[in-house]
């Protein structure tokens, strides 16, 4: 009887790890419509470099997100900035907002 109980045990526990070690693979090739996206039509070309010309190391963050642009428009000495969602605003128009929290001092 322990024989069986560690056999079914091994077996059962074999098959569990195999599953998880693949059950996150799926090879897809990408559709052929994407070859005709205009410039613009994937949600990755919305994400444009962040102009600027102030670079410093001299401001708050980890060692990994420095030197970084300091006149980006939302670093400041003063405030420190938290942002949100981005939610949409306007339906009609086809505006969206981002909510950010403002307050004094530096984090």
């Amino acid at each position: 009887m322990k024989r069986f109980t560690f056999m079914a045990s091994l077996l059962m526990g074999l098959t569990f790890i195999g599953n998880s070690l693949f059950a996150q693979i799926t090879e897809r090739q990408l559709p052929a419509e994407w070859n005709n996206l205009v410039n613009g039509g994937r949600f990755m070309d919305r994400f444009l470099p962040m102009k600027g010309t102030n670079l410093s190391s001299d401001i708050w963050g980890a060692s990994c997100v420095k030197p970084r642009f300091i006149d980006n428009g939302i670093e400041d000495c003063i405030w420190s900035y938290w942002g949100g969602n981005i939610v949409k605003a306007d339906y009609e128009q086809n505006k969206r907002n981002s909510l950010a929290d403002k307050s004094r001092g530096r984090f």
